[in-house]
């Protein structure tokens, strides 16, 4: 693998950890708030985890493109059927991402 992209599978996974842990936080924080604030949380909260869900997408499309062995285990020698899988499998977690920030953001533009 080449140091390039093994430094932005680690900076993916250093900002998905971070970004589920800010998630669980200010989800958390959001139950001792009065309603105004704790709105702003759920919000701040949904958009971690909407980032964290989209790292984690970057994260394993940088994994299967960066390194050949990788990519030549989980694809090349797989049956078309499990390609199948996989490719829709990650298309679910894009679009769960997605989805994700559109909730957020219809939250805040209520």
């Amino acid at each position: 693998m080449e140091a390039v992209t093994g430094r932005r599978i680690y900076w993916l996974g250093a900002a998905m950890l971070a970004a589920y842990a800010a998630s669980l936080l200010l989800i958390g924080l959001a139950a001792g708030f009065h309603h105004g604030t704790t709105q702003w949380l759920i919000v701040a909260g949904l958009a971690a985890l909407a980032t964290g869900m989209t790292a984690s997408a970057l994260l394993h499309l940088a994994v299967v493109v960066g390194d050949r062995q990788i990519r030549d285990r989980l694809w090349a020698r797989a049956r078309p059927g499990t390609r199948a899988r996989r490719a829709l499998f990650l298309a679910a977690r894009i679009a769960a991402a997605l989805v994700m920030w559109a909730f957020s953001f219809g939250i805040v533009h209520r």
